[in-house]
């Protein structure tokens, strides 16, 4: 059998060679600035970024009929829906509709809402959930004959607050900033600024469902549309 030929020892670079420990140096940090960026460009994406609605948002009871239109979210929402805890009705009811993301404390969330409202407390709008004693919704809501804009703060029960809306107006804009353990709520109509409509108290320091949300208490049902949605973690 033929000697194995001596290979010199500088013919191949050992790992403790200069060049080979600057190339691994090289792609460790190549390979670690890649990563941070990923992140970053995750960090920012918001739920209008992705190419279909329903990547980043569930349903909190799934209503019956629904469907995304040109990015318009149309939802019909089911008879007999609603969220509320005992105040002036003496019953408890959580099965109303909410589309949306479960998120860490701090969050703004935006978007523009119309409706076909027809029976009283027909109502569209968003909402953030705790859980089943704790939430807020506010939004669009047909009471006595006319639309309000209406918001339901709820610890443990539930405290109603409305104001009138224009008689002429058909979009109703929102926007919610969650800070620590407030809630800023602003909202207009049509082409209008947005204007604060109040600061309400949340529970700080926890995760909650924020979306859209539509219910109908009443009534057999109505349509309401959702459009340029967005919701965004701080």
């Amino acid at each position: 059998m033929p000697a194995v030929p001596h290979r010199p020892e500088n013919a191949v670079a050992s790992l403790e060679s200069p060049a080979i420990t600057h190339n691994i140096w090289f792609e460790l940090q190549f390979r670690t600035t890649l990563s941070w960026c990923l992140i970053f460009i995750q960090s920012q994406l918001t739920h209008s970024d992705f190419p279909e609605i329903g990547e980043l948002v569930n349903w909190f009871n799934e209503p019956s009929s629904w469907r995304v239109e040109d990015s318009h979210i149309i939802v019909r929402a089911d008879a007999q829906t609603d969220f509320l805890r005992v105040t002036g009705y003496g019953y408890v009811r959580d099965n109303a509709h909410i589309y949306g993301e479960t998120l860490d404390p701090d969050f703004d969330l935006t978007v523009r809402i119309s409706g076909e409202y027809t029976e009283q407390y027909d109502q569209a709008g968003v909402a953030v959930r705790m859980d089943e004693r704790h939430w807020i919704k506010t939004g669009v809501e047909l009471f006595d004959g006319r639309l309000r804009f209406s918001t339901v703060v709820t610890v443990d029960n539930s405290s109603w607050m409305f104001a009138d809306l224009p008689e002429d107006f058909t979009t109703l804009n929102l926007s919610l900033a969650r800070r620590g353990d407030a809630m800023e709520i602003s909202y207009s109509t049509d082409t209008d600024k947005l204007a604060l409509a109040s600061v309400v108290y949340v529970q700080p320091r926890t995760e909650a469902l924020a979306g859209v949300m539509c219910a109908s208490p009443q009534g057999e049902g109505f349509a309401a549309s959702f459009f340029d949605f967005e919701l965004r973690a701080c």
